[in-house]
C-alpha cells in the first residue's frame, strides 16, 4: 500500500522571518536545479536582527533551506539527500544573537512523478498529482517546473516533521494515482 503524500508550501503569514542578506537568487534561485546545486558551497551569510525574530523550520526566500534539525530528519528518512550549509550571523556581530544553522537540500528532480492529470498554470503545479507507482520506498520528492519547484513529502515523513514542532509550512494533501 503505498501511504499518502502531501506538499510543503511557505506559510506567508509568517512575520519577522529570518533572511539572508548576502545570498542571491542568482546563486541561491527559487527554483534550484542540479548544475545551480552542484556550484553551491557552504556559506556563511548576515542576518538583520529584528526583534522578535522567527527562524522557522523552513525558509523559502531566496531558496528552499531547512533548518538544521530538520535536515538530518530528512536525511534519516531519505538517504540520498544532499545538503549545502548556509550558517547565518547578526550583521552587527551581536554576541547574543542566534547563528542558525541552514540547508539547502537537494534530491534529483522527478518531473516523471507527476502525473499527466495534474493541472498546471504558466508552468508551475497548482494541483499536483502524483504517479502511485513511482512513490514506493520513498520519503521526500523534488519537482522543478518552468515556473517552480515541489517539495513533496509521504505520510511517514509528515508526521516526523509534526513531531519536530515545524514551522514556515503549510502541508496540502495531494492525490495519487
Amino acid at each position: 500500500m503505498i501511504e499518502p503524500w502531501y506538499w510543503l508550501q511557505q506559510d506567508t503569514s509568517a512575520h519577522h522571518v529570518i533572511q539572508a542578506t548576502e545570498l542571491t537568487g542568482r546563486k541561491y534561485p527559487a527554483i534550484m536545479r542540479g548544475d545551480c546545486f552542484l556550484r553551491l558551497e557552504d556559506t556563511v551569510t548576515h542576518y538583520t536582527l529584528k526583534d522578535p525574530l522567527f527562524q522557522p523550520a523552513f525558509l523559502f526566500e531566496p531558496t528552499f533551506m531547512i533548518a538544521d534539525a530538520m535536515f538530518e530528519l530528512w536525511q534519516k528518512l531519505e538517504p540520498r539527500l544532499r545538503g549545502k550549509s548556509v550558517q547565518f550571523f547578526e550583521a552587527r556581530n551581536r554576541v547574543d544573537a542566534p547563528m542558525p544553522l541552514y540547508w539547502v537540500p537537494f534530491l534529483p528532480s522527478e518531473e516523471d512523478t507527476l502525473h499527466e492529470s495534474t493541472k498546471q498554470e504558466l508552468g508551475r503545479a497548482v494541483t499536483p498529482i502524483l504517479r502511485r507507482r513511482k512513490l514506493a520506498g520513498r520519503h521526500f520528492l523534488h519537482i522543478t517546473l518552468a515556473g517552480g519547484q515541489l517539495w513533496l513529502a509521504s505520510l511517514t515523513a509528515v508526521e516526523a516533521i509534526l513531531r519536530q514542532d515545524a514551522t514556515g509550512i503549510i502541508i496540502t494533501p495531494v492525490e495519487s494515482r
